[in-house]
């Protein structure tokens, strides 16, 4: 699956998703599906933590 998007966690929106069979199945997906893959791309896409050092 391919996905298009624009944005930034949590302010992400869909442009497309592309199956295997090179369709856009955008339409097809309810939210909660649309709402999970947002979440995903979400959680690969975060920066990292930064790290605080303690300082004396």
């Amino acid at each position: 699956m391919f996905v298009v998007f624009e944005g930034r966690y949590p302010d992400m929106r869909l442009l497309s998703v592309i199956n295997r069979d090179h369709d856009d199945i955008l339409s097809d997906l309810v939210e909660e599906q649309r709402r999970d893959l947002i979440r995903e791309i979400g959680a690969f896409y975060r920066p990292p933590p930064t790290v605080r050092t303690a300082t004396a």
